[in-house]
């Protein structure tokens, strides 16, 4: 995935722009959007992903529902953590 501009760092989810269409028609479509569902289509997409980050962390389901709330709000790009 491309790295980010001047901060050479890459994107982690893989499909970043998948999961941004489906939010944005998720919205068009006047459904409810919530992280759950947000994370739900996630699992859908790259499973391995998921689990992988999920694995990574102390608390996997606080940490991923952070993530995709900030980045839901455009606080985020998916990155890379340590």
């Amino acid at each position: 995935s491309p790295a980010l501009k001047g901060q050479g760092r890459k994107e982690i989810f893989p499909i970043v722009p998948a999961l941004v269409t489906f939010m944005k028609s998720t919205r068009r479509e006047e459904n409810a959007l919530s992280t759950h569902v947000i994370i739900n289509y996630m699992w859908l997409l790259e499973p391995e992903w998921c689990a992988s980050y999920m694995d990574s962390h102390k608390s996997p389901e606080h940490s991923l529902e952070k993530c995709v709330s900030a980045f839901a709000h455009g606080k985020l790009v998916f990155m890379v953590w340590s």
